[in-house]
């Protein structure tokens, strides 16, 4: 931390004469745009309703529901319902009831298809995934961040009780046959693969790969083929530098009908003492003994079985890619030496059961590293998943070409042995391409899996490999048909024998009948073209790999991560120099980065090796298995595309942005370890930002070796998204959800354990991504507010206070509430708050209502007039913007917040008051009031299509408000000139591709201190409708 020590110093004496500004209300400068694109992954995103009538489908761009009648067989839209920020989930609950589940939003919008309208706003948790409805009028949600299920009442919508899930990201959900228990996917399971660090000169972290009481006795790297590499060495290259090392655990720590007990089966805990095998009792949570060493432990059914002795024990043998033993160090009674506590594991928990009824959770493992899918038999009641798993344990790019990932099908009982086949059966592994024909076949992205009636067979889709397969119900596929791009959700008709399959990527839903194409339905996409064209690089798995399973979306899914760390160096790679910066072709172990803001970063890569983006244009070829590398088109194509994929609100902070000064740390299994505060130790903070944060959209430059501790150049960590990137904890026995930590190797802790980082640090590390901190060209953040959501309606809420702290403790909060402190009854404070804070009166403006007397904490629903007022002041900041919508008798309505408490309606020549337009709610039919990225803000509320033609009136005209009016647009004015809208007209300005909106009265300056910069760096001008 010296080099961070200095830069802080130097940085604070640089900016001293504006320190306060800089830090507590820096300029915005980030233009507007009119699409802010977080890729946000669909998880369930098409329905049938009970009765046959009608697909629902989400429309994750728009954020609204589009309902399309049945009655021919072919989809016929009717209605298109606003809901919120990327739903990514449709479940009807009734023939005229359904839930949609709104990720960014953090809410669930209850939706009347009758009236086609929202009744209902739910906060139930962030980041919520899917929801089914289970037995007993019980709906219950997954909630991706933080790790939990939670039931809710389906009738009351009050949340009935809530699940820790042990796992990283559960997400979609599937019921028993008695819906009764729910199955939950960990889609960020992992596998058994950890890293030891072995090139880190920092004194606080042990170098366990370069120990001599490993199986090399230090050597570092480890040869791979006996006493060589394995393609050779390059001798031009030099000696490798020392790295860290991968390793796995073999099997799971269960075992069926037996086991012996050796070292071969699960490593050497300990060295030099005789060990034994013990049984597990899952009731009483004892272990029983079963085995001596050397002897077979025999059972009945699947157990659990540890081998070691004098309190350290194994489930598996710790390994890498050479059959090295490194037990002792990951688990044993030498695991200090890698920073971890004795009997550290990684149980690679896959799949979650909750039972409903008794409340418990059990897993089930050993599946996949990524579980995308998940469905039930409806004759067997078998649960099967459908995900992939990746060889990453397997070192160096040579010889993972083209075969690192495979497509993966496991039925299974809970708890009983899982039956796993390959969903590519066809490739041949031992090469790295297919011909033509046989690569047409292969499956890539699975994203969703429907059982026919009768449990006969069930359909999987692939959204990187554009295709539909038939599965029987041990896992032989039996058809390929070709779909549209980018599927990502199926439904059934079977009495009418349809299939229906909603393609995102090019906005269609391809129909199906017997198994063979009918025909294909388009629906209304705003997203915009550099998206659209750049994303099947990303995705295509055809495009992208020589056997057609593999994308760069395999290691960086949804332009996220797979939470694995890879070592692909090429022992006889080239020397590559950058500037004055040498880098061995040699690199070790990396963590997946997440692409998300990464364009426009001066190092775009953990080593900092490429300069930008073109220079991984031959991992298609060399990598991935492709007949070549990708074009220069193509990866222009690919950039422009990532240059729009955004970080989502940062749940760390408050709703207006500012940083929270109670950050609950995390710990093992979703416990909270500490609190920090992130609006503190600005010298700390200083660090953050230049060396993790500085630069153009995330991080420095690269730093020489030993800069960052490490034996090799490195780029700084990007501290953006961390709050997403945890799970792995060195001093917790079975609680880590995943194998790879932080820093660039991933050979981390999760919250800097051991590295004396302080709570306040790490408070602000997790609050990081957010507009307005420090650095102006830093855009690709979304603010905290976005997608909050409030359902107005004009029934008093239910006021009844609930404590949550006494003074000087900390009130924990998961949602938006109103917080009260004081004494009750008598006089209190009021807030907003939606993170936690410390009951006090310096949470509460440092207002004391009751002098001398202990006070109290309370949370409350906070009134709709209350949380429309928030938003407006929050929008009032031009940071972000505000839309309504809804209906009035019967007919769809929207407008956006214009400031002074006005609203620009969707009628051209139309404004209310907050007060008017809370006076069109009704019980029936609530307006609903939504935060937006700012710039988005027109078309969401007024026009839909961007074609300057207001929605409302185009609906009054009898058009549809989703088909754009061609040549709307005449050119009005050019930079610094007037554009006269008399009457009141819709004024664009900026240039081809990115403009801002608004409805203008009078004359308008055609200027970026008018519009805000849509097209920075470009010529602008103003266009207006007539």
């Amino acid at each position: 931390m010296k080099r961070c020590a200095i830069i802080a110093a130097a940085l604070a004496a640089s900016l001293a004469p504006k320190a306060a500004n800089a830090l507590d209300a820096p300029p915005f400068t980030f233009g507007p745009n009119s699409f802010v694109n977080f890729e946000t992954p669909h998880v369930h995103p098409l329905e049938r309703t009970p009765d046959g009538a009608k697909l629902l489908a989400v429309n994750t761009a728009e954020g609204s529901l589009m309902v399309f009648d049945l009655q021919t067989g072919v989809p016929v839209q009717s209605k298109t319902i606003l809901v919120g920020v990327d739903p990514v989930t449709v479940r009807a609950r009734s023939a005229t009831e359904a839930w949609v589940v709104n990720r960014v939003s953090n809410s669930i919008s209850v939706v009347d298809l009758a009236r086609g309208a929202v009744v209902d706003t739910l906060q139930i948790c962030r980041a919520p995934g899917d929801v089914v409805f289970a037995d007993g009028d019980q709906a219950v949600v997954s909630c991706t961040r933080p790790n939990k299920l939670v039931v809710v009442g389906a009738s009351t919508r009050k949340i009935l009780s809530e699940a820790d899930i042990a796992g990283e990201s559960p997400r979609a959900l599937a019921l028993s046959l008695d819906r009764r228990k729910v199955y939950a996917a960990i889609f960020e399971s992992g596998n058994t693969s950890t890293v030891l660090a072995g090139d880190t000169a920092d004194p606080r972290i042990r170098n366990a790969a370069q120990n001599f009481n490993g199986p090399y006795r230090g050597a570092s790297p480890i040869p791979n083929a006996g006493t060589s590499f394995n393609p050779p060495l390059n001798p031009d290259a030099g000696p490798p530098p020392p790295v860290s090392s991968i390793v796995f655990k073999t099997g799971n720590g269960f075992y069926t009908g037996g086991v012996n007990c050796n070292n071969d089966v699960f490593g050497d805990p300990i060295y030099g003492i005789v060990k034994a095998c013990y049984v597990l009792n899952e009731t009483t949570n004892d272990w029983t003994f079963c085995a001596a060493e050397g002897q077979r432990c025999v059972f009945t059914g699947r157990q659990k079985v540890r081998y070691g002795a004098n309190g350290f024990f194994s489930t598996g043998r710790w390994k890498d890619d050479t059959n090295g033993d490194w037990t002792a160090m990951v688990t044993g009674n030498l695991s200090a030496l890698s920073n971890r506590v004795s009997g550290w594991d990684l149980p690679d928990r896959d799949v979650a059961a909750f039972d409903l009824t008794t409340g418990k959770v059990s897993y089930q493992t050993g599946l996949m590293n990524s579980v995308m899918a998940i469905g039930v038999n409806p004759s067997t009641g078998d649960v099967t998943a459908v995900g992939t798993e990746a060889s990453n344990h397997i070192r160096f790019e040579p010889l993972l070409k083209g075969t690192f990932l495979k497509v993966r099908w496991a039925r299974f009982q809970m708890g009983g042995v899982p039956v796993i086949s390959d969903l590519n059966a066809h490739i041949d592994y031992s090469k790295t391409s297919s011909a033509p024909a046989l690569k047409g076949l292969s499956i890539g992205d699975p994203r969703a899996i429907e059982w026919r009636p009768g449990g006969v067979a069930a359909y999987v889709i692939g959204m990187g490999s554009n295709n539909l397969i038939g599965v029987t119900r041990n896992g032989a596929r039996f058809i390929t048909v070709p779909v549209g791009k980018g599927p990502t959700g199926i439904a059934i008709d079977a009495p009418r024998g349809y299939i229906y399959v909603l393609n995102r990527f090019d906005a269609t839903i391809s129909v199906l009948r017997y198994n063979n194409p009918l025909t294909t339905v388009s629906y209304f996409d705003p997203t915009p073209r550099a998206i659209k064209d750049g994303r099947p690089f990303l995705y295509d798995t055809r495009i992208g790999s020589g056997h057609g399973q593999i994308s760069c979306a395999s290691c960086h899914i949804d332009a996220r991560t797979d939470r694995l760390a890879w070592d692909l160096g090429n022992p006889a790679g080239p020397v590559e120099m950058r500037g004055n910066v040498r880098f061995h072709p040699m690199k070790g172990p990396m963590a997946t980065q997440t692409l998300q803001n990464i364009i426009g970063s001066p190092s775009l890569h953990h080593r900092g090796d490429k300069s930008d983006l073109f220079g991984f244009a031959d991992s298609f070829r060399d990598l991935q298995g492709a007949a070549a590398p990708l074009d220069h088109d193509s990866m222009a194509k690919f950039e422009a595309f990532l240059a729009q994929v955004a970080f989502p609100p940062n749940p760390n902070r408050e709703l207006d942005n500012s940083l929270s000064r109670v950050v609950s740390l995390p710990g093992p299994l979703n416990s909270v370890r500490a609190f920090g505060d992130a609006s503190t130790a600005p010298g700390a903070r200083f660090c953050g930002a230049a060396c993790h944060g500085g630069g153009s959209r995330g991080r420095a430059d690269v730093q020489g070796p030993n800069v960052l501790h490490l034996s090799q150049p490195a780029s700084p960590q990007s501290f953006q998204g961390l709050n997403d990137r945890l799970g792995m904890f060195w001093l917790s026995k079975e609680g880590s959800t995943v194998g790879t930590g932080i820093r660039t190797q991933g050979a981390h802790d999760s919250t800097f354990a051991n590295e004396g980082v302080s709570n306040d640090m790490v408070a602000y590390m997790l609050s990081f991504e957010g507009p307005a901190d420090y650095f102006p060209d830093r855009t690709a953040n979304s603010h905290a507010g976005v997608g909050a959501t409030v359902s107005v309606t004009p029934t008093p809420v239910n006021d009844t206070l609930t404590v949550c702290a006494v003074e000087g403790q900390i009130c924990q909060v998961s949602k938006l509430m109103e917080a009260v402190y004081g004494t009750s009854p008598g006089p209190t404070l009021t807030k907003l708050v939606r993170t936690n804070f410390r009951c006090g009166g310096d949470s509460f403006g440092g207002g004391d209502p009751v002098p001398g007397v202990v006070k109290t904490c309370y949370l409350r629903q906070p009134s709709s007039a209350a949380v429309v007022a928030n938003l407006m002041d929050i929008a009032d900041t031009r940071k972000v913007g505000l839309v309504y919508f809804g209906t009035v008798n019967g007919a769809p309505i929207g407008g956006y917040y214009i400031g002074n408490r006005r609203f620009q309606t969707d009628r051209i020549g139309t404004e209310l008051g907050v007060d008017d337009l809370l006076k069109l709610a009704t019980n029936d039919a609530p307006i609903q009031f939504m935060l937006v990225a700012r710039g988005s803000e027109y078309r969401i509320g007024v026009d839909a299509d961007l074609d300057g033609r207001l929605n409302g009136d185009r609906v009054a005209a009898g058009q549809d408000p989703r088909q754009p009016v061609a040549n709307s647009w005449n050119a009005c004015a050019t930079e610094g000139q007037s554009c006269a809208a008399t009457p009141a007209a819709v004024v664009r300005y900026g240039a081809p591709g990115a403009y801002a909106y608004t409805v203008a009265r009078g004359d308008v300056t055609c200027s970026v201190a008018t519009f805000g910069d849509p097209a920075p760096g470009k010529a602008k001008s103003c266009d207006i409708a007539r």
